[in-house]
């Protein structure tokens, strides 16, 4: 299964864990189930990582494309 990028707001199914970056200090934080996250930019080649926003904050999400389509689905 892939994720198709094309929209870019989705909703957690479940608690998903992210890295917010703040001090200069990576913190991990978890998302709770329900919230709305924006991707900002999508996984290049083999990255773990996905860069989102979720209530004004950048986070840096890890992703595979499996584990991400099973905790997320598009906000509209």
């Amino acid at each position: 299964m892939s994720v198709k990028w094309a929209e870019p707001s989705y909703k957690t199914l479940r608690p998903t864990i992210a890295i917010l970056t703040t001090g200069g200090k990576r913190v991990p934080i978890t998302i709770p189930q329900g919230a709305v996250i924006t991707v900002l930019r999508a996984p290049l080649d083999d990255s773990y990582l996905v860069e989102a926003k979720w209530e004004n904050k950048a986070v840096k999400m890890f992703v595979t494309d499996r584990e991400f389509a099973a905790s997320v689905r598009d906000a509209s």
